[in-house]
């Protein structure tokens, strides 16, 4: 209902979906949110990232956090899988080489039905590919102070911030 609301606004104001990236486009921005609807390529479709720097961009199999609150949900297709991890004392200055505590705390796949909370910064997860094609739909707060939030990428084994990603 909530996706439908957006794409009947969007549609009426004569807005066409931004791309945000290879597999997202924003639909729709209304006062301090935004939606984004992703989609999502199984690893043996010609679409999928063939190569590690791909695979990087598309964040499979790359442990990372994100520098702004998520609510998402499955729209269609078995969906991608994700472990999550949590880091309990964030710290917002940590650079390259610097060690991370993280507790891995849940594991799931974003079906259709499926909704889940990532919380900007504390929230760690590392994607795989979905069985099948798949599509799911982000709602994301734009709040100001967010703005400074850190995204890091870190090494699944070590816990080492490899990547800062955004600061």
């Amino acid at each position: 209902m909530l996706l439908r609301f957006f794409l009947n606004t969007a549609s009426v104001n004569g807005r066409v979906p931004a791309v945000t990236g290879t597999q997202s486009f924003e639909l729709f921005r209304i006062d301090n949110y935004y939606m984004r609807l992703n989609i999502w390529n199984p690893k043996d479709d010609k679409l999928a990232a063939p190569d590690e720097r791909l695979r990087r961009f598309y964040s499979i199999d790359v442990l990372h956090n994100h520098n702004f609150h998520i609510f998402m949900v499955g729209l269609f297709g078995p969906g991608y899988r994700s472990g999550f991890f949590r880091c309990d004392d964030y710290d917002d200055s940590l650079q390259v080489g610097d060690g991370i505590r993280l507790r891995q705390y849940d594991a799931f796949q974003l079906e259709k039905g499926v909704t889940r909370y990532i919380e900007i910064e504390r929230d760690f997860h590392s994607q795989q590919y979905p069985e099948s094609f798949s599509i799911s739909a982000n709602l994301i707060p734009c709040r100001p102070e967010d703005v400074t939030a850190r995204q890091y990428v870190v090494d699944r084994r070590e816990h080492i911030v490899t990547t800062v990603i955004a600061a």
